[in-house]
């Protein structure tokens, strides 16, 4: 008979002093079953965190911590758990208490189903508008252009097999995306209900400016799950671009253009090459770091494998 999987929980933290308490406790409640670590990021908290962390770790056997000197972002949060945490399995959870601990069965039990990734789609979910709104839209978008079947690729609760979780590239805001990577490397991504809570504690840690990033890192990552490591097509693209946005430029500064009034000229002229310029950026960008990323997710897959074989071979061995 095979061993129960191992599950990591990993948690980034930032300014939630007063719901770390209840989550450890509600972790350990409900995942009682199965043998399991809570990993806490503190991502440079300023509010008290760290002490109530470290005081958990203290007190509680099976917590552990990751304390950031500054704020890095939940991204590098995530990296840094994958990094460190050991286990089967790992189920990521926001520390503000909008996750419910007592959902992580129907997590686990979707994912036993033969999933490689269950994410908690938070079907009544408990944010204002503007918040519930922009996410509808930015769910949709996504799911068209990557032909994902969720009502929730945001999410922060979500439950992955180890091999599934490392083959993400988590630079800049990816951790939004992981389920597409995952989808892209092969892997089961599914969904399933969760029950969601209002935030109670604290307050929000993303404004305006996640839209914004958002649609940056769906551009990258659509880049990168159709041309991988190739330096080619981004370079194409870069001088594509550049072509474009000089175009537009002489076709404002040229003599026929004079007879246009400036504001009408300029104002959409130049958000054109406004637009045309951060595109070449954004490109050599990918030209800088998409071989490397992919370089590393590879080298993920390739020892998460190494390591189920060797596992797997230790079994069958005769004892």
């Amino acid at each position: 008979m095979n061993p129960p999987p191992t599950i990591t929980f990993l948690v980034p933290v930032y300014n939630e002093q007063d719901t770390l308490e209840r989550l450890a406790q509600g972790i350990t409640e409900h995942a009682a079953p199965w043998p399991h670590r809570i990993l806490f990021i503190d991502d440079g908290s300023t509010d008290g965190s760290g002490e109530v962390l470290r005081a958990l770790e203290e007190r509680m056997s099976h917590v552990d911590l990751i304390r950031f000197a500054r704020n890095a972002g939940k991204t590098q949060a995530l990296a840094a758990g994958l990094a460190h945490g050991r286990g089967d399995i790992f189920v990521t959870m926001d520390a503000d208490l909008q996750d419910d601990p007592a959902e992580i069965p129907a997590l686990l039990g979707k994912l036993f189903e033969g999933h490689d990734m269950v994410c908690g789609w938070k079907a009544d979910r408990k944010d204002p508008w503007h918040k519930t709104l922009p996410s509808k839209l930015y769910n949709a978008y996504v799911t068209r252009t990557f032909g994902l079947r969720l009502h929730d690729v945001n999410t922060g609760f979500k439950a992955m097999r180890a091999e599934a979780a490392r083959c993400t590239p988590l630079f800049d805001d990816m951790h939004r995306l992981i389920p597409v990577f995952a989808r892209h490397a092969g892997h089961d991504v599914t969904e399933v209900p969760v029950r969601h809570h209002p935030r109670r504690h604290g307050v929000s840690k993303y404004g305006p400016e996640r839209f914004l990033h958002g649609l940056r890192d769906i551009a990258r990552a659509r880049l990168l799950t159709t041309f991988g490591g190739s330096v080619l097509p981004y370079v194409v693209f870069a001088l594509l671009w550049a072509a474009g946005g000089l175009g537009v430029a002489a076709a404002l500064t040229s003599d026929w253009a004079d007879s246009v009034p400036c504001l009408v000229r300029w104002i959409p002229g130049g958000g054109i090459v406004a637009v045309c310029a951060a595109m070449v950026i954004h490109c050599l960008y990918m030209v800088r770091i998409g071989p490397a990323i992919v370089r590393r997710a590879e080298k993920a897959v390739l020892e998460a494998t190494i390591a189920d074989l060797r596992i797997s071979g230790e079994e069958e061995r005769p004892k």
